[in-house]
């Protein structure tokens, strides 16, 4: 299986386990009805890229920042233009959040321009302790006690909290915490930590030693067979890669009309899946 293919299967895992056990970890209370687009094509010149969204049966967008350098305000502006263009485009209210992490302790989420205000809610980490966190963890596995859910979603944000140690060192530190534990929730933290690992791992080696980690949990051995892309719930069968490709498909060939029809109507993005033949299942995967 290529590297590609484990990354789209890994971010699917990821939003999912986002959406229905993260938010609430962060305080979001709000249901989501489906996973969001993250790349916005401009003129097919250009492509943002967001880290998540979720459409939600409040009808509007949830949009998702992790920031974890302190761009202050070029990067908000950079988010403004994301909201921006994803609204125009929907025609849907966005909310956007940003998570700062721990290395960030003045974030920047507001700027007043002309008669403007622009606003996002921030979400500092740098006051939830990663360290404490995972020691308290470790505790809990010496003494047999199961970890619960809430344990598992503090588990998968540790790279973002405030810690004494590098990112890459949480990362490896929560993976082996985690890699023995039963139940599908634990590989799904897996997942997020892989993810985290690809934004803030710089150096090949240390990405190598998170494989090793991985190579023998069940995420590794299956990474991931059909078996367990049919595992989702309904809503959450259509991968983020087809919809990425078919909104560039719609770009290239200048349907904007489409695109921004698509981007709220399900049922007419299905037909035009369907039609740049995007709907069909991909070729078995291969068994890691």
């Amino acid at each position: 299986m290529s590297r590609k293919n484990h990354e789209d299967i890994i971010m699917k895992t990821v939003h999912g386990y986002f959406a229905r056990d993260i938010l609430p970890f962060l305080g979001i209370q709000e249901q989501v009805a489906d996973i969001g687009p993250t790349e916005i094509p401009i003129l097919a010149l250009t492509q943002m890229y967001m880290d998540f969204t979720f459409f939600t049966k409040k009808d509007r967008y949830l949009h998702f920042e992790f920031q974890s350098t302190d761009g202050g305000i070029d990067d908000l502006r950079r988010f403004h233009a994301y909201e921006a263009w994803f609204h125009y485009t929907t025609g849907k209210d966005v909310i956007t959040y940003v998570i700062f992490t721990g290395d960030i302790e003045k974030p920047v989420y507001e700027e007043t321009y002309g008669i403007n205000t622009y606003r996002v809610h921030p979400i500092s980490m740098i006051r939830k302790d990663a360290d404490e966190l995972m020691e308290r963890l470790k505790r809990k596995k010496e003494k047999g006690e199961p970890l619960t859910r809430e344990d598992l979603a503090g588990l998968a944000m540790t790279p973002v909290m405030g810690s004494k140690k590098s990112k890459t060192e949480r990362i490896l530190e929560a993976a082996q915490l985690i890699r023995d534990e039963p139940g599908e929730a634990p590989q799904k933290v897996l997942a997020m930590l892989y993810a985290f690992a690809e934004k803030f791992m710089n150096d090949p080696k240390d990405l190598e030693r998170l494989r090793e980690v991985m190579r023998m949990t069940r995420l590794g051995q299956m990474l991931f067979d059909e078996g367990w892309d049919q595992g989702w719930d309904q809503g959450w069968d259509q991968s983020r890669d087809q919809i990425n490709r078919l909104n560039t498909k719609l770009m290239e060939d200048d349907r904007l009309d489409d695109l921004k029809r698509s981007l709220s109507d399900k049922d007419y993005q299905q037909k035009l899946l369907a039609e740049y033949h995007l709907d069909r299942p991909q070729e078995s995967r291969a068994r890691v």
